[in-house]
């Protein structure tokens, strides 16, 4: 994995987000994800500017594909599935790349995205325990942001904050 500039990246460009600030979520989109805080919180965002771009497949796809049928902010967007010899640009189609583990999985497993995530060199949001070791890395080495799972209000605010940090 390679950092390249969100600029220049084929996803980025063909959905035509060169100006919006993008959060990535990729990878499963499983039960322990916590997919239905992530949505909520996108309907709560008031930056006009932020995207939570979902790339990849999982039990949670269809979620996913109704919110974005049913919600009028047009914030979410799905880009499918890319193989794994693109993800290089698929890793690289943000600003900002989002993990996410349920509370209810603490101690019991790291996201394996998180390192996929941090070898493309984007600033991290991790939805879970910040006592956890992802949570740890991102705050002991300043790559990111904390939040706690299952709080799609404080979701928001954080995010909202980060775009206006962006803009």
């Amino acid at each position: 994995i390679i950092p390249m500039r969100k600029e220049d990246n084929n996803i980025i460009k063909n959905l035509n987000l060169q100006d919006k600030i993008v959060f990535s979520f990729v990878g499963n989109f499983g039960l322990v994800q916590g997919i239905q805080n992530l949505l909520e919180a996108s309907s709560l965002v008031k930056n006009k500017n932020f995207i939570l771009l979902f790339i990849g497949d999982g039990s949670e796809k269809n979620k996913i594909e109704q919110f974005i049928k049913y919600n009028n902010k047009n914030n979410v967007i799905y880009a499918g599935k890319y193989p794994n010899s693109e993800e290089n640009i698929f890793l690289n189609a943000c600003d900002i790349s989002l993990i996410s583990l349920d509370e209810s999985m603490y101690g019991l497993g790291v996201p394996s995205k998180t390192y996929y995530n941090m070898s493309a060199g984007k600033p991290l949001l991790y939805i879970g325990c910040r006592y956890s070791e992802v949570g740890r890395v991102i705050i002991d080495n300043q790559i990111g942001w904390v939040c706690e799972s299952r709080n799609p209000k404080k979701l928001a605010n954080l995010i909202d904050e980060i775009c206006r940090e962006k803009d």
